[in-house]
């Protein structure tokens, strides 16, 4: 019998996911999305759902109960944008991932379930050694706070239920469906554009994952977890620190030399969104090769190439023009 996969959200990582499991799996999957009449997203089916179980009319709690995952994926969360109130951060993030996986242990056959947090559970990488899933989390900001109370919950959750919650830290993702004011996608909109970009200093140093890559985690993840154990933690990251700055202008010179195309112009001369973010937060991907068998594939050319002409295909403007790609 086919898997069933269960994924709470429709935003860019819960594309990523289910692009992944389509790609390299035959699960039946379901998204979530909170917009009533959704309709299927990268052509899987969507049900509206809200992640805060109480919201949910009795039609939209039969809809998922009828599906009875083998597996959820809870993928959602709150608290990038630093307006968030804190409230909204800690309820999005902390409680109501736990009360999910309470109504779907009681509801449905789902026993097993993935949380995605976020590598800012962590605190910096110091003195530049990558981050390891043993390492001691030192949030900086609301929203790994409010991660990181989901991980510690959803921990004494696996060990009182017995279920399985495998936790998953990601650190900086990139690809297609991204909010539109994040990194990557302002230098590609300025490229379509042919206006400046405008960023940050970019001194930082992130480790940088592109969607495809998280994608193919996720279905590792999912193919393995009958032999990992009932609770674990593992890093989605590549493993290597790229300073933002550097990452902007190799994109923009992939733009330039691969099609043509690129920005007015790059500034590096807006404040940062955290003022208190720190300057290296780079990931130790060990545990998941030597779990999963996964590593990063995808090389930075090569992922900016290959958004650049989804991006660019979602702009009805620019959908019909040839790639000069030297690919």
């Amino acid at each position: 019998m086919r898997e069933r996969v269960l994924i709470v959200g429709s935003g860019f990582v819960a594309r990523a996911v289910g692009r992944g499991l389509r790609a390299e799996s035959d699960a039946d999957i379901l998204l979530t999305s909170t917009h009533a009449g959704a309709g299927p997203i990268d052509d899987l089916p969507v049900a509206t759902f809200e992640a805060d179980v109480t919201r949910n009319s009795a039609d939209r709690l039969d809809r998922v109960r009828s599906f009875d995952p083998d597996v959820a994926v809870l993928a959602f969360g709150k608290g990038i944008d630093p307006a968030d109130t804190l409230r909204q951060v800690l309820l999005a993030n902390a409680v109501y991932p736990l009360e999910l996986v309470e109504w779907l242990r009681r509801e449905t056959r789902c026993r097993s379930f993935v949380q995605v947090g976020t590598c800012f559970e962590y605190g910096p990488s110091a003195t530049g050694r990558p981050l390891a899933e043993t390492d001691t989390p030192q949030p900086f900001n609301p929203y790994g706070a409010g991660k990181l109370a989901a991980c510690l919950a959803l921990r004494a959750f696996s060990e009182a239920s017995g279920c399985q919650v495998l936790h998953v830290r990601p650190f900086t993702l990139f690809g297609p469906g991204e909010p539109p004011k994040r990194l990557t996608p302002t230098l590609l909109d300025a490229a379509l554009a042919r206006a400046p970009a405008r960023f940050s200093d970019g001194l930082q140093r992130r480790d940088f994952v592109y969607a495809a890559d998280a994608g193919s985690f996720f279905a590792s993840l999912l193919r393995a977890r009958h032999r990992l154990p009932a609770w674990q933690v593992l890093n989605l990251c590549s493993g290597e620190g790229v300073r933002v700055r550097d990452f902007v202008e190799t994109a923009a010179a992939v733009l330039r030399d691969r099609f043509g195309v690129g920005p007015a112009e790059l500034r590096f001369d807006l404040p940062r969104k955290w003022k208190n973010e720190p300057e290296a937060v780079v990931g130790d991907p060990s545990l998941a090769r030597q779990l999963l068998g996964w590593s990063s594939a995808w090389s930075l050319p090569d992922a900016v190439a290959d958004y650049w002409e989804r991006h660019r295909a979602l702009r009805p403007e620019h959908a019909a023009e040839r790639s000069c790609s030297a690919r």
